[in-house]
């Protein structure tokens, strides 16, 4: 099984310096990371983080000179991907056990889920009152509720 993470960012050069650092702790549990940069951004940065990412052989760099949601940028490189199973991460997510890559990806290798993810409720009132009526969710407790997910943490079957 082949296993893609996509990163969309505007690519803050320091965050992201940060974050590749930590990418090298769990980059053996993916075979290719796919960095969506949106931002318009001076050509000596975008040179710069296209010089510490090619020292990566794994991360493949899009570029689009213009700020845009995460939803564009990952749809940006998605068509891209060749990978089985697919990862969305964000450029502020740490993450400090590189074993939890390997477990999820597993999961859905296992055939165990579909989807893996943390619920959010990044849309209007009417859809989440609508969710409530179609699928009897509710939006009560701790954290964000919703029904949709966040774009962080988030493992399917690339052609889901």
């Amino acid at each position: 099984m082949s296993r893609a993470v996509i990163l969309p960012t505007p690519a803050d050069p320091y965050l992201l310096n940060y974050w590749f650092n930590n990418f090298d702790r769990w980059s053996k549990h993916v075979d290719a990371l796919y960095l969506s940069i949106n931002s318009p951004l001076e050509t000596v940065m975008i040179d710069y983080i296209k010089k510490i990412a090619e020292e990566r052989p794994k991360v493949k760099v899009f570029y689009k000179n213009q700020q845009t949601d995460h939803g564009v940028a990952i749809n940006d490189v998605l068509d891209s991907v060749v990978e089985d199973y697919v990862m969305l991460i964000e450029d502020d997510a740490l993450i400090i056990s590189p074993s939890y890559i390997d477990e999820q990806f597993r999961d859905l290798e296992d055939n165990k889920f579909d989807v893996i993810g943390s619920k959010r409720g990044s849309c209007s009132f009417e859809i989440l009152e609508r969710a409530k009526q179609v699928w009897d969710v509710s939006f009560q407790g701790d954290g964000d509720q919703g029904c949709n997910f966040w774009p962080n943490f988030f493992f399917t079957k690339t052609d889901i």
